[in-house]
């Protein structure tokens, strides 16, 4: 029972670390981002793909982050000659995409089995010490990402995305660049999402 309860705890905060992410990029910059699982997913396959090939977690995790941020990046760049109900379509066929090659690429991802292996984040600890401290692992996650959420929300940039959510014509006015913002946006957005993504593949 108190494993079960840390399993749906540590969902908790994974599903937190999406929520935060998503609420970066569409609540605060009004992206909408029909494509957003794919930054959890790239996080998820290439945190799972590094660990197999025996690198450690953390390095894993990293290339996860690195490799959302690229993704989100080009993602982003789409959508500086689209309007923001077309742009979220293309959002979603980039999402599309890469759910294609995870599927049919079995020697990468392992197709549609998925990954199997993936090694615990703490091997040395076992049964509930491994729970418990994953669950730690996870709350700190959730916490850091809270931080930086609450403090670029209230800096410079979150009143610029803020702007450009609710008059972009105004934004530009002021001498605010509308595509590096949903760059910077998306990015920072990809990169917490990418770190849920990684936690739930471990």
């Amino acid at each position: 029972m108190y494993s079960f309860l840390l399993h749906v705890a540590t969902l908790s905060c994974i599903y937190a670390l999406l929520a935060l992410a998503l609420n970066l990029q569409a609540g605060f910059a009004g992206l909408l981002n029909f494509g957003f699982v794919a930054f959890a997913g790239v996080g998820a396959y290439a945190s799972a793909i590094t660990s197999a090939l025996g690198y450690p977690a953390p390095i894993g995790i990293l290339f996860g982050v690195v490799a959302a941020m690229v993704v989100g990046f080009f993602m982003a760049r789409l959508g500086r000659n689209l309007a923001s109900d077309y742009w979220a379509i293309a959002t979603l066929a980039v999402a599309e995409l890469i759910r294609t090659v995870a599927l049919n690429e079995n020697w990468l991802t392992g197709g549609a089995q998925g990954i199997s292996g993936v090694p615990a984040l703490f091997r040395s600890a076992s049964g509930v010490q491994n729970d418990f401290a994953f669950f730690l692992l996870a709350l700190a996650m959730v916490a850091i990402a809270l931080f930086a959420c609450v403090r670029l929300s209230r800096g410079r940039f979150g009143r610029a995305i803020r702007l450009m959510r609710e008059e972009p014509a105004l934004a530009t006015s002021l001498g605010y660049q509308l595509v590096p913002l949903k760059v910077k946006a998306t990015v920072t957005s990809a990169a917490i999402a990418s770190v849920g993504g990684s936690l739930l593949a471990h």
